[in-house]
């Protein structure tokens, strides 16, 4: 007998339907996992960002911020980002003037032109920068508003300051009333200082937590 005409063995071919079904679980299995991803996706609500009105925001902070909107939301290609951004300027600020004129002159430019064009155009300066975060004092409402606020300003004007000499400018813009006590704890770190400003008194306090 020719074993080219021979039965086929029952092992191999239970062998061959075996890796057939793993290989059909498998890419079942695959299968479900991008449905699932591509559902989830779809299900998650986009990222939003706060209008940028060339005033009350550091431009590059705010910028860092969009491209990372950009990211989460799949707006990919430059076209995308540029047309993006146009809806995420406050109308008629300056900074949506700003956009406003760059259309008009009709310039076919990438996405990092029209980003170095509006950091060039909304960075403050360092002078500036400094002043403001040196002057910012705390006025009224939230002790912690307060404290992220002169963090923020103070990491823009001065990005290697030193932690000792970042906990003695947030103190030096707290009124006398509040700095007292808190000179008394002596916080040698962010940490401590966030402490301190927790353990003032009760009547200190609720500037922190808005209660009387």
């Amino acid at each position: 007998m020719n074993p080219s005409n021979s039965p086929p063995n029952l092992s191999d071919v239970a062998q061959i339907i075996t890796q057939q079904q793993d290989f059909n679980g498998m890419m079942m299995n695959k299968l479900i996992e991008t449905m699932s991803l591509l559902m989830d996706k779809k299900k998650s609500k986009p990222m939003t960002i706060n209008d940028f009105d060339g005033h009350s925001e550091e431009a590059l902070t705010w910028m860092t911020v969009f491209e990372r909107t950009c990211e989460a939301n799949g707006w990919d290609s430059d076209e995308m980002k540029i047309n993006n951004l146009k809806s995420c300027l406050t109308l008629g600020s300056i900074a949506d003037k700003w956009f406003s004129s760059r259309i008009i002159e009709n310039v076919e430019e990438t996405w990092t032109e029209w980003k170095n064009s509006f950091l060039t155009a909304f960075s403050q300066n360092k002078i500036y920068a400094a002043q403001q975060a040196i002057r910012y004092e705390y006025q009224e409402g939230s002790l912690m508003d307060f404290y992220y606020e002169k963090e923020r300003l103070l990491k823009l004007a001065f990005p290697d300051l030193g932690q000792s000499s970042f906990i003695t400018l947030v103190m030096l813009g707290l009124p006398s009333h509040l700095l007292g006590p808190l000179m008394s704890m002596d916080p040698q770190t962010k940490s401590d200082l966030i402490l301190s400003l927790q353990k003032l008194p009760a009547r200190q306090r609720k500037d922190i937590t808005g209660q009387d």
